[in-house]
């Protein structure tokens, strides 16, 4: 590299450009894992979801794989849940560090104050991952319903992971 290419090459990785470049590239790692982490969950619920793999899950036979998945879709849960919050205070950081007081800055506390930090969803979410994270993974199981399919002789059957209810109400910082 000749000194005059070295020297453009500083200054084009000194510019305010390059700077916001590496700044999203740093911010991307936080939404890729959010992301990698939603794409998990709900491929295993997918699986779980599905009649004919759900049906075998519950099979006496299958108890020690149905176990493992069980387990996993809890991890997944959990993964997703903490990655969701880091998204949030690795954005809120991020929004300090590079835009405070700016018209970005403004935008971004009221979008945060008129449509999540009011939203029951949201909250409900930020306390259940504070329960998983900070007290215990809450207890799960895992279900298959069979009903009827009305005027005829054929059945429905769902499969599914739930979470106990009553553990999140009885823990005092769940909303």
């Amino acid at each position: 590299m000749s000194p005059e290419s070295y020297q453009l090459f500083k200054i084009i990785h000194a510019s305010e450009g390059m700077k916001y470049f590496n700044r999203q590239k740093v911010r991307l790692f936080t939404v890729n894992i959010f992301k990698r982490n939603l794409a998990e969950l709900q491929k295993a619920c997918g699986y779980i979801e599905n009649p004919e793999i759900g049906l075998k899950l519950m099979s006496e036979a299958l108890q020690g794989p149905s176990v493992q998945v069980h387990m996993e879709v809890n991890r997944y849960f959990h993964n997703f849940l903490a990655s969701a919050k880091s998204l949030i205070d690795h954005t809120r950081v991020f929004v300090e560090d590079y835009y405070k007081n700016t018209a970005i800055e403004q935008a971004y506390k009221q979008k945060i104050s008129s449509e999540l930090a009011s939203d029951p969803i949201s909250r409900f979410i930020q306390d259940l991952r504070n329960y998983m994270v900070h007290k215990a993974l809450p207890n799960s199981s895992m279900s298959l319903t069979v009903s009827r399919i009305e005027n005829s002789s054929a059945h429905d059957l769902v499969t599914t992971v739930s979470i106990s209810r009553d553990d999140l109400l009885r823990w005092s910082k769940c909303i």
